[in-house]
């Protein structure tokens, strides 16, 4: 952690060159019950490998409508996706209160996020992983540019900020 002066016009939110969020998604047989607060439990087992598949038809600069909050709020909808990982680990340094479990880690880079975005996206790909979508959706999806044509936003419990990027 460091500390250095930054311009009088400097904004936290809108100078940020990159952020890179994590959502993490715990097993539902977890026996501790105060660290459910802290992922989403999932009981449906998750193929990964199609996730992983599927997860870089988002990668590139692309309209992100599909996966924008429901609110019908306008926002400039274009992102690039810089990097997606979806890991299968057991603990994670992000997470050492969780570290003797087997969690999956769903991270993301970008130059910013739509609001819910990553929510939207983290419950579609969940969608994927178990089979509710097929093969090549998740690239038909971010073609229509229609929020209802992706799956459920996951709860907020699981999202954490992990890094933030700044300029000179």
């Amino acid at each position: 952690m460091k500390v250095e002066d930054a311009h009088l016009d400097f904004h936290a939110r809108f100078n940020a060159l990159s952020k890179t969020y994590a959502y993490c998604i715990l097993p539902l047989n977890i026996k501790a019950p105060f660290v459910r607060s802290f992922g989403w439990c999932i009981k449906h087992p998750l193929d990964l490998a199609i996730m992983r598949r599927e997860a870089k038809s988002l990668l590139g600069r692309h309209d992100f409508s599909s996966f924008q909050a429901s609110d019908r709020a306008a926002r400039h909808s274009v992102v690039t996706l810089k990097r997606i990982d979806i890991k299968r680990v057991k603990g994670h340094e992000g997470f050492p209160f969780l570290k003797s479990m087997e969690l999956v880690i769903i991270e993301l880079e970008a130059s910013g996020f739509l609001r819910n975005m990553v929510r939207n996206i983290v419950g579609t790909l969940v969608d994927v992983g178990r089979g509710k979508f097929k093969e090549g959706d998740l690239a038909r999806i971010l073609k229509k540019k229609d929020r209802r044509s992706a799956g459920f936003c996951a709860p907020a419990c699981g999202l954490y900020l992990v890094d933030v990027v700044y300029g000179k």
